[in-house]
């Protein structure tokens, strides 16, 4: 096994950086066909002590623990490790569990792996009957159980048949009984029997796959072998029906260790008669060198000190190459330096290999390159908030079409707003950017009202406008304005909620007079405004008084913004 050292530090408010540093002699250090399959997603250790809580590594929430589970030393035997038992509680009696209430989503392929030790409640030996102590796990939301159990007896040395199953996905897709020592009759073991070799701590992992490559992706390992193999009897059993795979993706809302939610329970007895420790889940397919590696070792360093939030990992893999990983989060990136001493700061160390402003892909990020040749050789993750990025929400020049659409208007008095060439007397000698513009009047003179003290009104609406996306932006277009001063004849433009076209804000009011040429207009979008959908409107007004002027003309309008980050979700705004 790789010889690591590992610690992190905050190097500023933005920049957090985690290094690990590993030997890189040769394999000699990973014993045969023995790999490190790095962290787990979620584990829980069962370090809490005599606690009714227990407390996961990675990500997961605490899983609560039941009245009727003991707390006793663990698989390892360190110092402060327990592990969750109902080894004494006598036949018949109620059994208790622990209750993970989290979400387990399995979309493909993945690993679940945990130790167990058999009950030894009769003389000393392992006496399960009656459905006595088999399910180490489960989950039951509608059709869609899953379950690990041990099925049949296991006392072999005496004769018993000896089976343990795991399925998912409700009745559609199932991996085989595995049988251990053969298909003898069932029976009673004889008090006193020698059941030694299944005595103490064992490794269960079992390793399922949505689409199986080869009849190998779906199987449980018995300490690290595979529990289909010679060594397990001369019965192989069955190929399981790999037809009848799963609709991807499942979710499980809570998961039992040592109970049963499953839909054929048989009562309390069914319950696991036994202790559990260290049970973890992994993303992906373990290989079986990655199984014999759990098979013999605590996950207890796997798991991601305190302080240190990348939890670099670095291994070498089944075929020779250099393996790193790291927790990452969206909306970060990465950079990879390295160096083969320690004679400078990390952040001055250089870019490995071309690996720098990586993108996030959580919950973690894996780089695989080949085996470097120096003996030794530093690694350091620097991780750092995505710089923003400037999007552009919605554009329009208004050329490549013959009519208004999408946008509104509404003039029912006149003054209406037209898309075309402006060809007005005093008005602009053309578009902005050719050929087309928007304006009250594109080829005369804007109307007065037929009545004093009253006004012609005519309003320019754009079409919706989603600012879901940004964190803050502005809405800008060119403008000519050719019109009386506005104690007379004035525009406001305004910004309306699309749900219920409200008023948000009042951009701009009092726009008159006469520019006679092109000025480029910008608002900032209120704070009130992100995260809705909005409509942007200009409402123009002309007195009762005859005026030669053209009014107002737009074109070139843009919205654009910062591109929202994790950070910014507008739930977590204040």
């Amino acid at each position: 096994m790789n010889n690591q050292w590992k610690f992190s530090s905050m190097i500023s408010k933005t920049v957090i950086l985690s290094l690990v540093m590993v030997s890189l002699l040769g394999p000699s250090g990973i014993r045969a066909q023995e790999f490190n399959p790095g962290p787990p997603a979620r584990a829980y250790l069962f370090d809490e002590g005599r606690g009714a809580e227990t407390a996961p590594k990675g990500e997961g929430v605490i899983g609560s623990v039941s009245s009727l589970m003991n707390w006793r030393p663990g698989a390892f035997g360190y110092e402060g490790d327990f592990c969750v038992s109902n080894i004494n509680r006598p036949l018949g009696a109620s059994l208790g569990h622990v209750a993970l209430d989290e979400e387990y989503v399995i979309s493909g392929s993945g690993t679940i792996s945990l130790w167990i030790e058999l009950n030894p409640a009769v003389n000393g030996d392992a006496f399960w009957g009656g459905q006595r102590g088999e399910v180490i796990l489960s989950a039951f939301p509608g059709a869609d159980e899953m379950k690990m159990n041990r099925a049949g007896f296991f006392n072999m040395p005496t004769g018993e048949q000896a089976t343990f199953s795991a399925h998912m996905g409700g009745s559609t897709w199932y991996t085989p009984s595995n049988y251990i020592g053969g298909t003898p009759p069932r029976n009673y073991p004889t008090a006193g029997g020698n059941n030694t070799p299944y005595r103490g701590w064992h490794h269960l992992a079992y390793v399922y796959s949505e689409d199986p490559s080869g009849g190998l992706s779906n199987w449980l390992y018995w300490d690290g072998q595979l529990m289909r193999l010679p060594g397990f009897g001369a019965t192989v059993p069955p190929a399981a029906d790999w037809t009848r795979t799963w609709s991807a993706p499942l979710i499980y809302n809570g998961i039992a260790l040592g109970g049963d939610l499953s839909s054929n329970r048989w009562g309390h007895v069914t319950g696991w008669g036994g202790s559990i420790d260290e049970f973890a889940f992994y993303q992906r397919a373990l290989s079986p060198g990655e199984i014999r590696w759990l098979a013999g070792n605590s996950i207890r360093d796997l798991a991601a000190p305190a302080g240190d939030p990348f939890d670099l990992q670095v291994r070498r893999d089944e075929a020779g190459m250099l393996e790193l990983s790291w927790n990452s989060k969206q909306g970060e990136l990465y950079n990879l330096r390295s160096m083969t001493g320690l004679s400078t700061e990390p952040l001055k160390w250089a870019i490995f290999d071309g690996n720098d402003n990586l993108a996030a892909t959580p919950p973690r990020n894996t780089l695989t390159f080949s085996y470097p040749a120096d003996p030794e050789r530093f690694f350091a993750i620097e991780g750092f908030p995505k710089p923003p990025v400037q999007v552009v929400v919605i554009e329009d020049n208004f050329d490549d079409r013959t009519d208004l659409a999408p946008w509104a208007n509404s003039s029912p008095d006149g003054n209406p707003w037209e898309l075309g060439v402006p060809a007005a007397f005093l008005g602009p000698p053309g578009a902005f950017s050719p050929s087309n513009a928007v304006g009250t009047v594109l080829a005369g003179n804007y109307i007065a009202s037929s009545a004093v003290d009253t006004f012609v009104v005519s309003v320019l609406r754009s079409p919706p406008i989603p600012l879901d996306g940004i964190s803050s932006g502005t809405i800008s277009y060119q403008r000519y304005v050719d019109m009386e001063d506005p104690q007379f004849d004035f525009a406001t433009v305004n910004l309306l909620d699309a749900a219920d076209v409200s008023l948000i804000e009042v951009l701009e009011t009092d726009i008159g007079n006469a520019n006679l040429d092109w000025e480029e207009v910008s608002h900032e979008i209120p704070a009130a405004a992100i995260g809705k959908t909005v409509y942007f409107q200009i409402v123009f007004n002309s007195d009762y008084v005859d005026s030669l002027q053209t009014g107002l003309v737009i074109d070139n309008f843009k919205v654009e913004g910062l591109e929202l980050s994790p950070w910014d979700e507008p739930a977590n705004r204040m």
